[in-house]
């Protein structure tokens, strides 16, 4: 078993690489490469920076289905399940992404689909591996008494910044999509107008909320894990904090981008330090376990 954990783990690394890699590489496509309506399909797909984009993303569908061979190995019904799922999630994703690239359908809604099959792909990995590597440390120590690398309060407020996280993501994509977006294909003289009412619509404020709800969350995951006496992992805790913080300041920033290049750029910024944030906070509640 305990070998099945090392490799499991092993994938869990190779798996996060790969779908950060993925996101970055998708928002890059985003930013950067105009895909216009009537663009042949073959010459968006041999533009670098898609191809790439598609490789990275066809690693992480292989990664997964190798996760799922792990969980099957396990013979657990709930392991082999949320690989699964990962597994279709993802599909899921790249289906919608090709969508975007041929036409069919609404761009923004099949955006929304993409990155919201991406995440929780990427968090049903997560638990995947979680799952095996508690089993690993519960047969390495059955029969010996357990110490845990953090208390409850710190594991409780780990795991519920990764919800936060989750629908801050989700929330974030459909303020972007169908709150901000539409703002910004607007004459320059009305954005100022339209975007002061767009920060007063409800997913907006719903989305500011997620975000302050989850800053209140990590800090006091640091506290947490000071005062546990994990001051290394406390010490730690505090990138995914900080960074929160700078994804949402350049996220207001990009509010108020008149230039599309900057615009973009700014998004691809805060999208890096928000990706970097999930994972650092998915690696805490690995080490800290269960």
């Amino acid at each position: 078993m305990a070998s099945l954990a090392r490799k499991a783990e092993y994938a869990l690394g190779c798996q996060l690489v790969f779908l950060s890699a993925t996101w970055l590489a998708g928002i890059y496509v985003n930013g950067f490469v105009p895909i216009l309506p009537g663009t042949p399909a073959q010459l968006v797909l041999l533009n670098p920076a898609v191809e790439s984009h598609i490789i990275l993303a066809s690693l992480s569908a292989a990664t997964s289905a190798l996760i799922v061979g792990l969980a099957s190995a396990t013979g657990s019904r709930r392991l082999i399940g949320l690989a699964s799922l990962a597994l279709i999630t993802l599909v899921v994703a790249g289906d919608s992404g090709l969508a975007i690239v041929l036409g069919g359908g609404s761009e923004a809604a099949q955006s929304m689909v993409m990155a919201t099959a991406f995440v929780t792909a990427l968090f049903l990995t997560f638990f995947v591996i979680r799952d095996v590597s508690r089993g690993d440390r519960e047969s390495a120590t059955s029969g010996q008494s357990r110490t845990w690398a953090a208390g409850r309060a710190a594991r409780t407020f780990c795991y519920l910044s990764l919800v936060f996280f989750y629908a801050i993501f989700v929330s974030g994509m459909y303020v972007n999509l169908f709150v901000a977006g539409p703002v910004f294909s607007l004459p320059l003289g009305l954005q100022l107008a339209a975007m002061s009412r767009a920060e007063q619509s409800v997913p907006f404020v719903v989305h500011e909320a997620l975000g302050g709800a989850l800053f209140v969350a990590l800090v006091i995951l640091v506290v947490s894990l000071w005062a546990g006496g994990s001051r290394r992992l406390s010490l730690v805790a505090v990138v995914p904090a900080a960074l929160v913080s700078y994804s949402a300041y350049v996220g207001s920033l990009n509010l108020t981008a008149l230039a599309p290049m900057g615009s973009a750029l700014e998004s691809m910024v805060s999208s890096t330090g928000l990706m970097a944030a999930i994972i650092l906070t998915m690696l805490i509640g690995m080490k800290m376990g269960d």
